[in-house]
């Protein structure tokens, strides 16, 4: 395994997704050119600290930021908002907690968002509907709650809605019928009510 201080992995892309490399993510907050940073730890060499870097969000040139599997806990940091090129966010099958942060809907060039397998809380951000470039949105198997806000119906390029298995109530928004672009649907396992729009 390849642990401690990453800085010396400094590259614009770094792709060590099942690698063993484990070691300080913050340390990477001292590469401002990189651009793509995929990781897991299904090896089993731990990252720390174990909550997401909020320097990550110093990373403007980051169009890729996925970590899948690195046991990360806390929350998603606000300042990922200022991620102004960041187009996919995948945080996948760790045990981060906390709301989908509002400022998620300032990441104007976003096309991915997938959370799946994490124990997130709180109701999901009307905020959502201003990212007209997403086309997949996978938030799965979390905690989230309260109901589907219609804004989901603004995403026009979206082709992937994957809600299932969270804690939402109350109806199917109308204004899913707009999303003439999806071609998969699911959100099973919650606790929603009403006919199908």
């Amino acid at each position: 395994h390849v642990t401690g201080d990453l800085r010396h992995l400094c590259a614009r892309q770094l792709l060590l997704s099942d690698s063993g490399v484990g070691g300080d993510l913050s340390s990477l907050c001292a590469c401002p050119q990189l651009s793509v940073l995929h990781l897991s730890s299904a090896r089993g060499a731990p990252f720390h600290p174990s909550r997401l870097p909020e320097c990550f969000a110093d990373l403007h040139r980051l169009t890729e930021l996925l970590l899948h599997n690195c046991s990360l806990t806390g929350t998603i940091p606000s300042a990922f908002g200022r991620l102004p090129a960041l187009s996919k966010l995948h945080l996948a099958d760790n045990r981060l907690s906390g709301a989908l942060p509002d400022s998620i809907g300032e990441l104007s060039r976003l096309t991915s968002l997938n959370t799946l397998s994490n124990e997130l809380t709180g109701t999901l951000p009307r905020s959502l509907g201003n990212l007209s470039s997403l086309t997949y949105l996978s938030l799965g198997a979390n905690r989230m709650e309260g109901t589907m806000p219609p804004e989901l119906g603004a995403l026009s390029q979206l082709e992937f809605l994957l809600l299932p298995s969270n804690r939402f109530v109350g109806e199917i928004p109308r204004t899913l019928g707009n999303l003439t672009a999806l071609t998969q649907l699911s959100l099973g396992h919650n606790f929603l009510s009403g006919p199908v729009p």
